[in-house]
């Protein structure tokens, strides 16, 4: 699967956003949802029961938290769920190391990620701010062209 990255701020978390990125995986074994405290949603009215099997939930309380599991997890599509006012209590080198992580494990293993911070916007945005990052699909590339050694000056 080609990997991307979409990180976004709403002022309000709402229902069309999360019924849109669950019907567009359908044919996923897995999604993984990660929310943080201050996200509270009713699943029954978003998802049908074939979905629901398939959504591994987990609750975010620290962002080395965060980190852990991305880092550990697979790579089945991730949905994250932040409130603004939780990611804004978070250090920048912390808010630094997840847009890393992010970034390598969409661009360089392939996963989907979907951030969507819900809240007014804040300093954090200077690190997880809207982006949209899909790479470069390296198995299209053509390989068949020369390599040549540039001369040194």
């Amino acid at each position: 699967m080609r990997g991307s990255l979409r990180i976004r701020r709403e002022d309000t978390l709402r229902s069309d956003y999360l019924m849109k990125f669950f019907s567009s995986l359908s044919s996923e074994d897995k999604v993984h949802l990660l929310l943080t405290d201050g996200i509270v949603w009713d699943h029954a009215d978003l998802m049908d029961g074939d979905c629901m099997d398939r959504v591994y939930v987990q609750r975010i309380l620290t962002p080395y938290q965060l980190e852990k599991i991305l880092i550990g997890s697979d790579n089945y599509p991730h949905i994250l769920i932040l409130k603004s006012e939780v990611v804004e209590s978070w250090s920048s080198s912390a808010l630094q190391s997840i847009q890393d992580i992010l970034s390598i494990k969409s661009g360089f293993y392939g996963c989907m990620i979907d951030m969507c911070i819900v809240g007014k916007p804040g300093v954090y945005q200077k690190y997880l701010g809207k982006k949209f990052y899909n790479p470069v699909d390296v198995r299209i590339v053509d390989d068949e062209g020369s390599w040549a050694e540039a001369p040194l000056p």
